[in-house]
């Protein structure tokens, strides 16, 4: 699963964004908001992208009366994570994934090259991967770029666990491979790949 709408059944906005998906024939997971929530790692993400003040509704009932307006910003984004009914509606997430070996034919294309080095671009994507995880803002998805064969990446800061776990919040399902050597992929990667022209 690649969309993932997160909406209420009762917001028009859901709806609309609904209806925009099914009349051009792309799948996506609808998520109930105000009755299953986020997860600490899809709320993560999604903080990662929206600011608190595009995430919250200050028109819903539950705002006023949860004090909202009077509350520190850490109490704030605290109940604004447990109360799934303040969020804006609809939140939609769509995290497509690319391949080492993807970009790095993309880059030979472009430059007029019969191929580039595989070490060299793995050591850079290594340092990019890195670089953007000691910035405290703008942060580069570099947890969406696999691997040959959809496999996750282990020398990415917080290694397969953090990865999987950003992917997983993403919708992706991350499948497990080998008895002694495990190995970790994004299950039908090529179905969410971005394809480099």
């Amino acid at each position: 699963m690649n969309v993932q709408i997160f909406g209420s059944s009762k917001c028009f906005d859901t709806k609309k964004a609904e209806r925009w998906f099914k009349e051009r024939r792309i799948k996506y997971q609808y998520i109930d908001l105000p009755k299953k929530g986020f997860s600490p790692g899809e709320y993560r993400a999604v903080r990662q992208r929206l600011s608190y003040e595009d995430l919250v509704n200050t028109k819903c009932r539950a705002y006023e009366d949860l004090y909202m307006a009077y509350i520190t910003r850490d109490a704030a984004e605290e109940k604004l994570f447990e109360n799934p009914q303040l969020f804006n509606t609809p939140i939609v997430r769509n995290g497509k994934v690319v391949t080492v070996g993807e970009m790095r034919d993309h880059l030979a294309r472009v430059n007029g090259a019969d191929f580039t080095d595989p070490i060299t671009a793995g050591i850079f994507v290594s340092i990019a991967a890195w670089a953007s995880f000691q910035r405290t803002g703008d942060e580069t998805p570099y947890w969406r770029t696999l691997k040959a064969g959809g496999e996750l990446n282990p020398k990415y800061p917080g290694g397969i666990e953090a990865q999987k776990e950003k992917l997983e919040a993403e919708g992706h399902t991350i499948i497990q491979k080998g008895r002694k050597n495990i190995r970790f992929y994004v299950k039908d990667y090529e179905k969410v790949m971005v394809h480099l022209r």
